[in-house]
């Protein structure tokens, strides 16, 4: 069982799912009021703005906060201040050029990206404020986020998200009671100066001057070496939200805002789990193995990390394929009953997704950036292609089914690559077996319509097995603590 979770691992996890409970509350609020004052059509119209907004944030940030991340943490440069600020100056001396760049496109394009992205469903005016908030999100994740973390301070990046999703909470709440979907337009867009805000509030407790955290330098090697890491992730997560972003605008032109609104639903509670668990792995995972390398020591914690990813992810699967038609009746109204269609395949493919995840964050942070871009780049190359192919024969449920499939083949091929190239033993993934069959079967009750009542009794093995796992655990945690103080 000490070999089984490591405290350091559940530790990060526990924080980063403190930011997750805050997220969740505040989300479900915010949905619920949403559900409610815009409807299904509504709800699928700000989706595709949130879509967007996100394609814009990779693009013109170009990821550049990972790039800080492993040029601090290099053992090489741990420790030395004027490279640090070299560092910085030229990842923030790159942002301010690129949203120059970002402002002039955007400028004399706004009528190319209601046509093509929101096929007309919105207007110029309720679409600025979104386009004008972008800088904001891309200051704060392309560039602080990266100081929280390369200066191990995740605790700081916690406390200043929180802060800025409560904010945000009561931003959604009187501006969609006052104006509808245009008050819902404005709050994304306004969000994301509060965000900024945010992170500059908690920045101050680093300790640094101002001129140290915004210094105005620029290194042209250092500017490729940023690049190099930033190019990884622009060929990846801004490829990958741009064929979401593509692939849900011809949901739009094939089936309308509802359709959209309904597939929404099932990426929303998707969404919930997700920082609960990536959060952990981004604060624990990635500034270790950077600092270290590949090394024995890392994948021995790259497998504890796994363990916790898989229990956490099969749990938050479980629920929601048990539980979709009572999640969606609290969270939204009866209107959106029918997005459970999307449940199985969204689910089981969450499932995978996790696993993915997180070997493709160890991948990045030792360096290994030709294998983070294939994994990433043969994931958005199956969703696109498998929705393309699936729409002319399953309808709306294609996107969910070819983030399915395509989750399944790069988890595959991670799991081969532990067992064959990291000498992880086949009983040491016991939990992604276990997890695979759980959720796997899971999804085929609810495809065929079980009852609700047969559904939670299924649920309850996995949440006792789960639980005993957690008890025994704690239990030799306290032993240890003991024959230690003894």
């Amino acid at each position: 069982m000490r070999a089984l979770l490591a405290l350091p691992v559940i530790n990060r996890f526990v924080s980063g799912g403190g930011l997750g409970a805050v997220k969740l509350i505040a989300g479900f609020v915010r949905v619920k009021m949403l559900a409610i004052a815009i409807g299904v059509a509504g709800l699928g119209i700000l989706a595709q703005a949130v879509q967007f907004n996100l394609v814009a944030i990779a693009l013109t940030s170009i990821s550049l906060a990972v790039g800080i991340i492993n040029r601090i943490r290099q053992p090489a440069r741990l420790g030395d201040p004027e490279a640090e600020r070299i560092t910085r100056g030229t990842a923030f001396v790159s942002l301010l050029g690129l949203i120059g760049l970002y402002t002039f496109v955007v400028s004399w394009n706004a009528t190319f990206i209601l046509d093509t992205v929101f096929r007309g469903t919105i207007s110029r005016w309720q679409i600025l404020p979104v386009l004008m908030g972008v800088p904001f999100s891309v200051i704060a994740s392309g560039y602080i986020e990266g100081i929280f973390y390369s200066r191990d301070r995740y605790d700081l990046y916690v406390k200043a998200s929180m802060m800025a999703a409560l904010i945000e909470l009561g931003l959604y709440v009187g501006l969609v009671y006052a104006r509808g979907i245009s008050g819902a337009l404005f709050a994304l867009g306004i969000s994301s100066a509060t965000l900024l805000a945010s992170y500059l509030w908690y920045l101050r407790k680093i300790g640094d001057s101002w001129r140290n955290v915004f210094p105005i330098v620029f290194d042209l090697h250092e500017f490729v070496v940023l690049f190099r890491f930033g190019a990884v992730m622009l060929a990846t997560t801004a490829l990958g939200y741009l064929c979401v972003l593509y692939v849900r605008s011809e949901m739009l032109a094939l089936y309308g805002a509802r359709a959209n609104g309904l597939l929404q639903v099932a990426l929303a509670f998707s969404a919930y789990s997700l920082p609960f668990i990536t959060n952990g792995v981004w604060g624990h995972l990635h500034p270790m193995a950077s600092k270290l390398g590949d090394t024995p020591e890392v994948r021995k914690e790259l497998l504890g990390v796994l363990r916790v990813v898989m229990i956490l992810s099969s749990l938050a699967s479980l629920g929601a394929l048990c539980l979709p038609d009572v999640l969606i009746s609290i969270a939204y109204t009866n209107a959106f009953i029918d997005a459970t269609r999307f449940f199985p395949a969204q689910f089981v493919g969450d499932f995978f997704y996790f696993f993915a995840f997180t070997l493709g964050v160890f991948f990045l942070a030792t360096s290994q950036l030709r294998t983070y871009m294939a994994g990433w780049i043969a994931y958005y190359a199956i969703y696109l292609i498998g929705s393309k192919i699936l729409f002319p024969y399953i309808g709306p449920l294609a996107p969910a089914a070819a983030h399915a499939l395509a989750s399944c083949t790069i988890a595959a091929c991670g799991a081969v690559w532990l067992l064959l190239v990291a000498q992880i033993g086949f009983r040491q993934l016991a939990l992604f077996w276990i997890g695979t069959f759980m959720v796997g079967a899971a999804a085929l009750l609810l495809w065929y319509e079980t009852p609700l009542w047969v559904r939670l009794s299924y649920m309850l093995a996995p949440v006792l097995m789960y639980g005993k796992l957690f008890l025994d655990w704690r239990k030799s945690t306290r032993e240890r603590q003991w024959l230690a103080a003894s």
